[in-house]
């Protein structure tokens, strides 16, 4: 049994999903043309990547790679409210079970026929919405990578348009931020990094600064502190030595 046939087996099978199928199966297959499409311009243009013309055929297969990814975005979430009815749906028809054998067990008890059959098609009911909420689950992964694909796929597309709105308004036609082999020229982060460093020794200058200034209020108190220690020292020396002439006087 395939892995695909596993999957089936534990979700829903929903209205519309081999269409949905088919039309995955069709995208995927213009993205690889677009993919190969893009390997050819890079081959065709090499050294010369950030031109005018380049960029602007770049940039038309970026906007049918955004297109497709916008389309399979489309079709995930179709699946994704098809999958969610389906459950309100099998839940609807729980709800209607329950209650029909709540009746049935008053009117003839848990041994009737009628019970019994509705017993099955409860048991039949919560299975189906245990693999409705897989189903949900799954479309929602599907849906997420959807978006991511079609958050980048924007994100590219306007990055190219920066460097073709900065060939066309350039005398040589060619973006700047970009090299002649389409890698960023990373002009801004040098700059960038020399700042920091200068910031770094203004900071470190100021701090040397502040030290400098600690030390010398440190010293000042010190010596402060040192001269009322000798004063208090003489202080003291002469009064032992009146009190000891006193009383050599008496004596």
């Amino acid at each position: 049994m395939s892995d695909y046939t596993k999957l089936i087996t534990t979700r829903l099978k929903l209205d519309g999903e081999a269409e949905y199928n088919n039309k995955i199966s069709q995208i995927s297959k213009s993205m690889g043309g677009m993919k190969s499409e893009m390997s050819k311009l890079s081959a065709e243009y090499a050294g010369q990547l950030n031109s005018y013309e380049a960029l602007t055929k770049k940039g038309d297969i970026l906007t049918r790679q955004l297109d497709a990814q916008k389309q399979k975005q489309s079709e995930v979430t179709k699946m994704l409210d098809e999958a969610k009815k389906a459950r309100d749906r099998i839940n609807e028809s729980i709800s209607k079970t329950v209650k029909e054998m709540e009746d049935e067990s008053k009117a003839n008890g848990t041994l009737s026929s009628k019970y019994i059959e509705l017993k099955s098609a409860l048991e039949d009911h919560e299975t189906s919405a245990t693999k409705a909420a897989n189903s949900i689950s799954h479309f929602e992964k599907e849906l997420n990578h959807a978006d991511a694909s079609v958050a980048r796929a924007n994100t590219s597309l306007n990055q190219n348009t920066r460097y073709l709105y900065e060939a066309g308004n350039s005398a040589d036609n060619c973006a700047k931020s970009i090299n002649e082999y389409g890698n960023e020229v990373k002009v801004a982060t040098e700059k960038t990094n020399d700042l920091t460093e200068m910031q770094k020794m203004a900071v470190a200058g100021l701090a040397t600064a502040l030290s400098a200034s600690l030390i010398k209020n440190w010293y000042q108190d010190l010596n402060e502190t040192l001269r009322e220690c000798i004063r208090t020292s003489m202080d003291f020396d002469r009064a032992m030595s009146v009190i000891a002439s006193t009383t050599q006087a008496t004596a």
